[in-house]
């Protein structure tokens, strides 16, 4: 792959990556209880001092050795993905974009938006091909290891086990956690369905396929 090609992806999986941080920043805001990975982010940031940007940050690389072992692959966008949503979302709490929400109405219609931008920033990100991010590995590589069950079920697997989790380091459970993990992959399939996006049929090019290929072309390159 060439250098220009590379960078034109990685600009594309970054611009994505800010579209989705803002959504998971106004979900955080909208104060009716969060989804799993939030829960958890909060949970750690309020028992450690940390910023919900740092530990997402710090989650996000514990996820990525964890794919490692599982054997998932692993690219450019895999590492983009595990250091800039955390900065992201540090940067958009400092310049307090968005207030809390007061009420479960305003919270509910928060939430909606926020995963509606969550979701557009997903189909930005993944169409950029350079690899999923740490959680979306992780939910690919616990699957292979439990083939009987539909995928779906082993993501609600996972999303239970970091609810719990993150409920017990103190994160905020409340109808915004029903509604945001149940409601998070319906509003992303409309999404997807409304760009005619196709996530399964995305030919990621990982680390090991990227330098592979710029290898050939500087053999082929040569006189």
């Amino acid at each position: 792959m060439k250098v220009s090609e590379i960078i034109k992806r990685s600009l594309r999986a970054a611009l994505g990556l800010l579209v989705f941080t803002f959504g998971d920043y106004i979900l955080i805001n909208s104060n009716i209880g969060l989804p799993s990975w939030d829960c958890l982010s909060v949970g750690l940031a309020s028992k450690t001092g940390l910023t919900v940007g740092r530990a997402t940050l710090i989650i996000s690389f514990v996820l990525l050795v964890i794919d490692l072992i599982l054997g998932e692959r692993i690219g450019l966008g895999t590492v983009l993905d595990a250091v800039l949503c955390g900065t992201f979302l540090d940067v958009y709490k400092l310049f307090d974009i968005s207030n809390k929400s007061g009420s479960i109405v305003k919270g509910l219609l928060m939430l909606t938006a926020a995963m509606t931008l969550m979701a557009i920033g997903q189909f930005i990100y993944m169409k950029a091909g350079i690899c999923c991010g740490p959680r979306d590995a992780l939910l690919v590589g616990v699957g292979k290891r439990l083939k009987r069950l539909p995928i779906g079920a082993v993501q609600v697997i996972l999303f239970v086990v970091i609810l719990l989790a993150g409920y017990l380091l103190g994160g905020k459970v409340g109808i915004g956690t029903i509604y945001g993990t149940f409601g998070m992959g319906v509003i992303m399939q409309i999404v997807f369905r409304i760009v005619r996006f196709e996530p399964r049929n995305v030919k990621h090019v990982d680390f090991i396929k990227m330098f592979k290929k710029e290898k050939k072309s500087a053999v082929s390159d040569r006189p």
